[in-house]
Order: C-alpha cells, then structure tokens, then sequence
C-alpha cells in the first residue's frame, strides 16, 4: 500500500490479510485499518517536520514490520498472505 501527500509518499508493506478462498480479495484483520491510518499520518507529519528543518534531505526511510502470518493465523484463525 502507498500513501501520498505534498509529494512525500509513504508504503506499508506485508500487512496481515484475510483472503477470501472463493473470490480471492483481501480483507484487513480486525482494527488494522485504523492503526494503518494513524501510523500514516504520524509518518506524514514527521517527514512534513523533517523537510522543514533539513530541506536538503530528498528521501526519508521508516520500516516497521508486522508479525509474522503464522502468528497473526493463530491469533485469528483466518489464512493470512
């Protein structure tokens, strides 16, 4: 997934999904979603600050990891890619 704003973009990778057997469409865990919002905005605001203070700087990396899918199907019980 990749978020943008004022030209500074953002990717979340390897975020747990429930896939769906028969169609194949992926649905977020419980909460996810909301959690992916605000760790986006909070990413956003950051590098926004980053760029006022160091303008020099063209790229920032931030990498945060999920549990593993073996961990997040035994939490949930759903098959996660």
């Amino acid at each position: 997934m990749e978020y943008e704003r004022n030209g500074i973009k953002v990717q979340i990778l390897d975020v747990p999904a429930m896939v769906c057997p028969n169609c194949g469409r992926r649905s977020f865990l419980p909460g996810v979603t909301d959690k992916i919002i605000v760790a986006v905005d909070e990413m956003l605001a950051a590098a926004e600050c980053a760029r006022q203070q160091v303008p020099d700087f063209e790229r920032y990396l931030v990498l945060m990891t999920t549990p593993p899918p073996q961990m997040a199907e035994q939490q949930t019980g759903y098959k996660v890619e």
